[in-house]
């Protein structure tokens, strides 16, 4: 397996000007390694990481170990060239992904009680229990312990229990797709609950739009049940107010039909890759209590939905999002403004109206068009189709010409009795 440098369009830096300005500081010690002088140089690894195509088998944190071990790999034999540090990081990947993945056991939780009805569920190959308390056998008592001395907070008695089974090379890829499936399930049921909403107002401090959440601490074990690291996972963005577990019973029968209807569409869809991401990124964007954090992060969540590129124009998120409302012409003026707001934030670092009575309208957007994506009414197939979908003029008359010019395009082109 050779790896390649990332397209300009796909990476965030020019990995020639890092590489030109590490070669400087390339030093070669007594026993033959490759080291750097530079004070920098965790910023060169991380930017060259984030320039490299590593398969989706390697995670992020994972990409940047092999990509800072190649290039002092690649120092060590010469002069640093984009040619030389692939080559070392390549070398480095395909001794990894040699390794045999193992079964984990990453034990969490949700905001929610305990569910008789709730049964296990297998997500993207990797089970999902919901439990009243952990099995025995996992080793966690310490762990705990030790971040409750940090001062983290505890995982609430009635907060259910959850384990997550996953097979990963190592515990950072193994934390990281657990996370993801977990937040895929919370992005589906937090979906319905958020839809019956509506918009909220109440007063005292600022709470998480969404209603389950992932507790504030996770620990990673061995299938025996050992620890596998020494020390704990948590949620730097969880609330400082801890909230309280909800009761999903009497909602969960519609709770569950939705579940049932994503999952079954995820399944035959084409867009399933991008539809589950928009699903985890739904999730994670309503977790926060800060506001600002969450207006932003859906903004930029809108902006992936409707396929607005760096390229397009200012208007074109606001006219593709207006167009699968039934009054897009008002639609389109609401979601500019929403955008004028987001500019003030990060612009100006200054906000004329208070956030919260903005993020459920950002949310109503967002949520037309994830369903809009998941079902795909009118099987559309490439992304290009949604952008050309998006982008049409929703007034009856335009459509009707298109309609008409597309049809005269035909004829004249490709009329049924052309002579040979």
């Amino acid at each position: 397996m050779e790896l390649r440098w990332k397209t300009k369009k796909g990476s965030f830096c020019d990995y020639n000007v890092i590489i030109e300005e590490m070669e400087p500081s390339r030093r070669v010690t007594s026993e033959g390694k490759g080291v750097f002088e530079n004070r920098h140089v965790q910023f060169d690894w991380m930017a060259l990481a984030g320039a490299i195509d590593f398969p989706k088998e390697i995670s992020d944190h994972q990409a940047r170990l092999l990509t800072s071990e190649g290039v002092c790999d690649a120092a060590a034999l010469g002069k640093l060239t984009p040619n030389s540090i692939l080559a070392g990081v390549s070398e480095r990947a395909r001794a990894f992904l040699k390794i045999r993945p193992r079964t984990f056991l990453i034990a969490t939780s949700l905001s929610i009680k305990v569910l008789d009805s709730l049964k296990s569920r297998t997500y993207l190959g990797s089970r999902i229990q919901f439990l009243k308390a952990y099995p025995s056998r996992l080793k966690a008592n310490e762990v705990y312990e030790k971040a409750r001395r940090d001062g983290l907070p505890q995982i609430p008695e009635d907060y259910c229990r959850i384990l997550v089974t996953i097979r990963a090379r190592e515990i950072f890829g193994a934390m990281d797709e657990a996370t993801r499936r977990l937040d895929l399930l919370r992005g589906i049921w937090n979906l319905e609950l958020n839809r019956r909403k509506g918009i909220q107002y109440h007063s005292g401090p600022n709470r998480p739009v969404n209603a389950i959440l992932i507790g504030p601490v996770h620990t990673i074990h061995a299938l025996n049940g050992e620890s596998a690291d020494e020390t704990y996972w948590y949620e730097a963005g969880f609330p400082s107010v801890i909230p309280a577990a909800i009761d999903i019973g009497q909602s969960f029968g519609k709770i569950a039909d939705t579940e049932k209807v994503i999952r079954r569409q995820l399944v035959k869809s084409r867009f399933a890759k991008l539809a589950t991401q928009f699903l985890i990124d739904y999730a994670r964007a309503l977790d926060s209590a800060d506001l600002f954090k969450v207006y932003l992060s859906l903004w930029g969540l809108l902006e992936r939905l409707t396929l607005t590129s760096e390229r397009d124009g200012h208007d074109v998120t606001a006219r593709r999002a207006s167009f699968v409302w039934n009054r897009p012409k008002y639609q389109r003026q609401f979601v500019n403004y929403l955008r004028t707001m987001r500019n003030e934030i990060v612009h100006r670092g200054e906000f004329n109206q208070p956030v919260k009575e903005l993020i459920d309208p950002l949310r109503f957007s967002i949520e037309q068009l994830m369903r809009f994506w998941i079902l795909n009414p009118f099987r559309l197939k490439t992304s290009d189709e949604f952008s050309s979908f998006f982008d049409l003029s929703p007034a009856r008359a335009d459509l009707q010409k298109e309609i008409r010019l597309r049809k005269y395009a035909l004829r004249y082109h490709h009329p049924r009795n052309r002579k040979k």
